[in-house]
């Protein structure tokens, strides 16, 4: 680049191309999304420009594919809630994630969930979601969001360990007396964890 520099200062006429990467979002308002917080509504997103990223609020922008969020890499919180996702793969190389909103999407697999790294709170209400499986593996998730899903087996719960609240209401929960949900609500909440259901 410095050659190129010095044949541009003495007038020659050079072409090049710049090796900077390219950022794709397959999403068009995702990718609206990016280019308002960027503010620059044309021309190349530049992956080395997004890592200024923090921070992603889009609620209700009709989003259904995150493919390409992985190139905003610095985001610790992210808001995607009251859109139309489904797959949450794309998530998975956001290492730095600690907040996440997912609420009324079309979720009912969160098995992606399972490779981040940092959690605090992570928020899906309103989803199709019944399998808490992928949950087990987060240590550092302190609050869960999880109501109005289709969760009836909460037994993982019990591994969460740096549970301080979770949210399951408006699923189809057997909360007779003895059942082994509320079994598992009373070992919770015994632990200081604030259970609502």
């Amino acid at each position: 680049m410095k050659d190129i520099q010095t044949l541009l200062e003495r007038g020659a006429e050079v072409q090049y191309e710049d090796q900077k990467e390219a950022a794709f979002f397959p999403d068009p308002n995702l990718e609206q999304l990016i280019r308002e917080l960027l503010d620059q509504p044309r021309g190349a997103l530049w992956v080395s420009n997004l890592s200024v990223i923090h921070e992603l609020y889009g609620q209700e922008r009709s989003i259904t594919s995150l493919e390409g969020i992985h190139h905003c890499y610095q985001i610790t919180v992210l808001d995607m809630s009251h859109n139309r996702i489904e797959d949450l793969s794309p998530l998975a190389e956001l290492k730095d994630l600690h907040e996440l909103y997912l609420d009324d999407n079309q979720l009912s697999e969160i098995s992606d969930l399972s490779l981040l790294r940092a959690p605090a709170l992570i928020s899906l209400k309103h989803n199709q979601i019944s399998d808490l499986s992928p949950l087990a593996s987060l240590k550092t998730v302190s609050l869960l969001y999880l109501s109005h899903n289709e969760i009836s087996d909460i037994s993982i719960l019990r591994g969460v360990l740096s549970l301080d609240t979770v949210n399951l209401e408006g699923n189809p929960l057997d909360l007779s007396p003895g059942s082994e949900t509320m079994q598992i609500i009373e070992e919770l909440m015994a632990k200081g964890v604030i259970v609502k259901y």
